[in-house]
């Protein structure tokens, strides 16, 4: 195998990577989920403590994260824009570079798939709550790092370091964020389809530690799960408030519970809803077509339906457990988007489905490398031909609008988060929030001149057309 394709495919990733580096550079620290998180970490004298204060909150269990959140606090040296955004850029780093891995481009046809799946990757809805948001650490950017790190351990050649690193790997994923709990739903998934990168003692190993967790947290903390009544949620054309949930549904809402989970695996398949509110649907019913809503519905058809074609295609296969590289990586595909949407129970967000939609975008890849070579190899008529050109012209097309859309969006959030900072002490009061201590007074006063000397580009000097095709 040529080594030239691989390296262009590092290359593509690379260029990608960069340009949403930059843009992401270009957002300050935001004031909503960042701000208290902060103030509340900042009083702990170490990491450490961090860590061990926030075992018992109710309804999570997210430790290390605060303990991440302190640790760059610490060594920021005051300069907080600088040590939370290099952090957040090394994620974005290490998720292309592992995206690049879990492909495995080794040919052109290769190549002209995976540089699809790159839009798709950045293009996707969920992908941007990864980039365009903090909190100050993005907690699901890490776990979808997790998890293709999970794929990529189980696509290696394995070994003892493998079977301990996965552990050691679940349980970071597990103690950031309730959606780490995905990395053993790849490991397991994984060996079912024949990669045997962690072995079966490895994925028991892995099994162990989620029984222990889930026995730490439900009995010995007692922390328990989030409930209807501290968010609102979507439902149906309407956005409900906690008090509009009970009303409606009751403190034990299973209709709801159902309605969460399909949504969820929807929004990643579809595109739609958003948030479990069906934002397309409802305008299409007003007959406010738009073009970002053309420009929806060409990418869908093109990646879900790359990944419909592939399980009609292949299904017989399955059954008889005969598993090809592409049968892999979209069974793996399948079973994170159900474990991910199963967590979506309570309420549904986007963002909570970004690990769902980066394994989207890498059984694209495998679904479109299936296709161009399926088709190369001997003549085809004509007409035929052209169709199937048209066809992935327009959604690779469609899918280059919304990767594009992402900075769009990105610049219009930076500008809001700077406007923000303008009125942090409202919000703060409006939020029953209560800045006591001199150093937490002085943190506050650091992140607003930070955020209010950053050169931010006015949103209204954006071209207008970009609302109309940027959704």
């Amino acid at each position: 195998m040529t080594r030239r394709w691989p390296l262009a495919a590092v290359a593509a990733a690379g260029l990608m990577a960069t340009a949403v580096c930059l843009t992401l550079l270009r957002i300050p620290v935001q004031v909503t989920d960042s701000l208290v998180v902060m103030l509340q970490v900042l009083p702990e004298p170490s990491a450490a403590a961090a860590f061990s204060t926030f075992l018992g909150e109710d309804g999570f269990l997210r430790p290390l994260y605060n303990a991440q959140v302190k640790l760059l606090l610490d060594v920021s040296g005051g300069n907080y824009y600088v040590a939370y955004k290099t952090f957040h850029v090394l994620l974005v780093a290490a998720l292309f570079a592992l995206f690049v891995r879990a492909a495995r481009v080794e040919n052109r046809t290769d190549l002209a798939a995976f540089v699809l799946s790159l839009t798709v990757l950045t293009g996707i809805h969920t992908f941007t709550g990864t980039v365009w948001e903090a909190y100050p650490i993005n907690h699901y950017l890490q776990v979808a790092v997790f998890c293709l790190g999970a794929f990529v351990l189980a696509d290696s050649r394995g070994g003892l370091w493998a079977d301990l690193l996965a552990p050691v790997l679940f349980a970071a994923a597990a103690l950031t964020l309730e959606s780490g709990l995905l990395v053993w739903v790849v490991f397991v998934s994984a060996r079912l389809v024949g990669l045997r990168g962690v072995s079966s003692r490895g994925v028991a190993l892995v099994s162990l530690c989620l029984i222990a967790y889930l026995y730490f947290r439900f009995v010995m903390l007692n922390t328990g799960s989030p409930t209807v009544t501290e968010r609102s949620t979507g439902f149906g054309f309407d956005r409900l408030d906690p008090d509009e949930v009970v009303a409606r549904f009751g403190m034990t809402p299973y209709a709801l519970y159902a309605y969460n989970v399909a949504v969820s695996c929807f929004s990643v398949l579809l595109s739609e809803p958003r948030g479990g509110t069906w934002e397309l649907a409802a305008r299409l019913a007003r007959g406010q077509v738009t073009p970002a809503m053309m420009v929806t519905v060409a990418s869908v058809v093109t990646g879900t339906g790359l990944l419909a074609w592939v399980t009609v295609t292949r299904a017989r296969l399955w059954l008889a457990r005969r598993f090809e590289r592409v049968d892999q990586v979209l069974l793996v595909f399948l079973a994170v988007l159900g474990g991910n949407a199963a967590i979506c129970y309570v309420y549904t967000k986007d963002e909570v489905m970004s690990t769902a939609g980066v394994f989207y975008a890498l059984a694209v890849f495998a679904g479109a490398r299936e296709l161009l070579r399926r088709v190369a190899p001997g003549p085809r008529p004509a007409w035929a031909a052209m169709a199937l050109a048209a066809i992935l012209f327009a959604g690779a097309g469609a899918w280059a609008i919304r990767s594009l859309g992402l900075h769009y969006h990105m610049i219009q959030m930076a500008f809001s988060i700077r406007l923000d900072w303008v009125g942090v002490d409202e919000w703060l009061a409006d939020q029953k929030v209560t800045v006591e201590t001199p150093e937490q007074r002085q943190l506050v006063a650091t992140l607003r001149d930070q955020a209010l000397q950053m050169p931010v580009e006015n949103q209204y000097f954006l071209p207008r057309w970009g609302q109309a095709w940027f959704r």
